[in-house]
């Protein structure tokens, strides 16, 4: 009974996702796809719906496409996708517990649909028994069908009113199937296949895979036990002993010397940028802050990898390690510093150029940081793996590009910009590369339309920008015109409005179609 009620759910998910997708944005169609495809694999694999990785997944899948329903912005769209691809090997598969892993794993079992098929139909046996039947009629039918057709012929040419019949019948049933696939083409074949296997992919799950048993191995603690490299049979303790002993020497040294020279550099920066950084036209603040954050962000990502090596295995259970340890807390506490001054370079940035999704982006990844200095910690006090780090920091990435994604940044941005008092330091040529659900905003504040060229330095028009701006607001009426209800959202529906309530002219003559016999006006 499930075996039928899960087909049923393959046949009818193919259909939804043609009728949702087919020559159309995303908008409320990623809503009604994702609340469909979620409670069909709930259905199909009811025993991993209490799985901690699948009720986050789940929970992101309904948020990202309520984000889009509400404003469509690109990364929201994307999130979604990384989500939904995410979603099969959770649900299918209980040892997948990680982002990347579970990635990995679903994106394989994609590659390799045509196995979700073949190795489910050998399952289902009764289903093998009545494709089998049905091919044994076919072939008995085959026979009976061509000496019918050989008796039509026959009949045909002997009987020209059974000929007229005939023709007018099958001329009949040839318009009723044009009619049918009038507006059906190779193209939406293609997509409606390629819709039945994404379907497949989320009700069926491969039954020989072996890289779902990839986490398995990998434990949380690390063991005293495990293997330290290569020993073989010449090998002592004396000689495991001095390798650990000049592996902790040579840690303590390096973490030492770093902590000496990262001192410094804080107490530059806590100097200069925290209490006494003052803003002149002469400074390069933009030097100052793209390559100077770039690597001091580099710098803590190699600090964190050194520290991982580090405490990766056996050097953990040193007779002497809390000195290496109380070395790496003072470390990770001067990178949380760091991390302090780079956020602050970054304010000072957005202070004087307005806000951009770059430096928005360096927060995100700073908490991402702090996070990962955090999670350092208790894998040094506890002896975790770095598997369970991995795992800890892959989930707070990847619930951190959720919520991130949720904002309507761009008008967060344009906002912001548009009121900034320092007027001259704002390009217009990034607000113009904003979302058009920004127009109205600009449209409110055309005097930005005028500004120098030579202010701008992220994107290099060749038209005007008033030219520009024009155009995209034309290009917005005709595209918004001609999606389905099904394919809006409610940022791209507020903009229209006001286009439609301002300028209503404009929008009718844009949004009525031209029939063919229409005479252009004398102007054109």
């Amino acid at each position: 009974m499930k075996n039928k009620i899960v087909l049923a759910l393959l046949a009818t998910g193919t259909i939804i996702f043609n009728l949702l997708f087919w020559h159309q944005s995303l908008g409320a169609n990623a809503l009604v796809f994702s609340t469909f495809i979620i409670g069909a694999s709930f259905y199909a694999f009811p025993q991993n719906i209490k799985k901690i990785p699948v009720i986050i997944t789940t929970i992101a899948i309904l948020l990202t496409t309520i984000t889009i329903f509400y404003h469509a912005s690109t990364f929201a769209i994307i999130i979604w996708l990384i989500s939904l691809t995410m979603f099969p090997a959770l649900i299918h598969y209980s040892e997948q517990k990680t982002v990347f892993f579970g990635f990995a794993v679903s994106i394989t079992d994609y590659l390799m649909g045509h196995k979700l098929a073949t190795e489910n139909i050998k399952i289902n046996k009764r289903a093998s028994l009545k494709f089998g039947k049905t091919l044994k009629v076919i072939k008995l039918s085959v026979i009976p069908m061509f000496v019918l057709t050989v008796f039509y012929f026959i009949f045909k040419k002997a009987n020209p009113i059974f000929e007229e019949l005939s023709l007018n019948f099958f001329i009949s049933i040839g318009e009723w199937i044009q009619n049918l696939f009038i507006d059906f083409s190779f193209a939406q074949i293609f997509f409606t296949i390629w819709g039945f296997t994404v379907i497949i992919w989320f009700l069926y799950k491969r039954q020989n895979q072996k890289n779902q048993k990839f986490e398995a191995v990998h434990f949380d603690t690390i063991s005293r036990r495990k293997p330290f490299g290569n020993i073989n049979k010449t090998n002592n303790i004396k000689t495991l002993s001095t390798g650990l002993r000049n592996e902790f020497k040579s840690g303590l040294i390096l973490i030492i010397s770093i902590n000496i020279l990262l001192f410094i550099v804080n107490i530059i920066d806590i100097i200069w940028v925290w209490f006494g950084f003052e803003y002149s036209q002469d400074f390069d603040l933009k030097q100052f802050v793209h390559e100077g954050t770039y690597l001091l962000i580099f710098s803590i990502l190699l600090s964190i990898a050194i520290m991982i090596y580090f405490f990766r295995a056996k050097l953990n259970f040193y007779p002497k390690i809390k000195y290496l340890q109380v070395a790496a807390y003072i470390w990770i506490a001067q990178n949380i510093i760091l991390t302090i001054s780079v956020a602050l370079r970054n304010l000072e940035y957005i202070e004087h150029f307005g806000l951009a999704y770059k430096r928005i982006g360096v927060f995100f990844f700073l908490a991402l940081v702090i996070f990962g200095l955090v999670t350092l910690v208790f894998k040094i006090k506890e002896q975790k793996t770095t598997y369970k780090m991995i795992k800890e920091n892959s989930w707070a990435m990847y619930i951190g590009f959720v919520l991130f994604a949720m904002p309507d940044w761009d008008m967060i941005i344009a906002k912001t910009n548009l009121a900034h008092t320092l007027k001259d330091n704002i390009e217009t040529s990034y607000l113009l590369t904003l979302d058009d659900k920004v127009l109205p905003l600009i449209d409110q504040r055309q005097d930005i339309l005028l500004q120098s060229k030579d202010l701008n330095t992220y994107r290099n028009f060749y038209k005007s920008y008033q030219e520009i701006y024009d155009n995209r607001v034309n290009d917005f009426i005709k595209k918004y015109n001609k999606k389905s209800f099904i394919a809006r959202n409610y940022a791209d529906d507020k903009a229209f409005d006001y286009f439609k309530t301002k300028y209503p002219d404009r929008v009718k003559k844009l949004t009525t179609p031209r029939t063919k016999n229409a005479k252009p006006a004398k102007d054109e």
